[in-house]
């Protein structure tokens, strides 16, 4: 168990300050539990097929933006922002864990947003009106007359939160012969898998320190800075440079 993290933040939140970076250096590397992978371009052409619009959805949107799935207990639509190029869209802006401490700005595709305006224009035809403080993902809800009790009513949304994106991610996993035996770790993991996908695609075309910061990895944007000799800056500002990367 890595007793770091906790000793670390109880240490800190009683004002006791010491310099972790020597620290670091004296005690042993973390041992690596996880040995999961990032999904194939093929894999992920696989998942985005399941037929529940919202799985493309959270595919396109966790592999073009590495964004963790804890994020979607607060994306709301206002917190993605197109950027156009010639009155086309050629990325957005996003808004991830916003009005808390943790809020960061990172970019997702414009195929990624097409798929979510799909999703959008599904929701709106039977009856959602959406606003800016709607829920990116939403709950199930009846389309037809045939009203089925554990779904919701279109008008009245409920926010897909991460424990559901999880549940329905498993759940094409298991159809699409990805999961064959339940067992705690896989190889295809839920929660990370897309976010590999999105650093090991990034690292390929864009600056470490860059990509770190998309990821929201403040401690790997430290240690690049201090290997560059650059301690100074504000890592909570974007760089100017990120999007023409991205």
């Amino acid at each position: 168990m890595n007793f770091r993290k906790p000793v670390k933040l109880f240490l800190e939140m009683n004002d006791v300050k010491l310099n972790w970076l020597k620290i670091n250096k004296t005690l042993p590397p973390m041992r690596r539990h996880a040995n999961d992978r990032a999904p194939t371009v093929e894999e992920i052409r696989k998942v985005i097929r399941y037929p529940d619009l919202r799985v493309e959805v959270i595919a396109l949107t966790m592999a073009s933006s590495g964004i963790r799935v804890g994020a979607w207990n607060y994306l709301t639509l206002g917190d993605i922002k197109p950027v156009e190029r010639d009155g086309r869209v050629v990325a957005c802006r996003m808004r991830v864990y916003a009005g808390a401490p943790e809020e960061y700005i990172t970019f997702m595709t414009a195929e990624a947003h097409e798929s979510l305006q799909r999703y959008l224009r599904y929701r709106e035809l039977h009856g959602e009106q959406l606003t800016p403080k709607s829920p990116v993902l939403r709950n199930l809800f009846n389309t037809s007359t045939a009203i089925v009790n554990w779904k919701g009513e279109a008008s009245n949304p409920e926010a897909l939160k991460h424990s559901g994106v999880k549940r329905l991610i498993e759940r094409v996993l298991w159809r699409y012969g990805f999961r064959t035996e339940k067992k705690r770790r896989h190889e295809f993991a839920i929660d990370h898998g897309f976010r590999k996908f999105f650093k090991t695609r990034a690292e390929q075309v864009m600056k470490p320190i860059n990509v770190e910061w998309l990821l929201r990895k403040i401690g790997a944007i430290q240690r690049i800075r201090q290997g560059d000799n650059k301690t100074s800056g504000d890592i909570v500002t974007v760089p100017r440079c990120l999007l023409k990367e991205y």
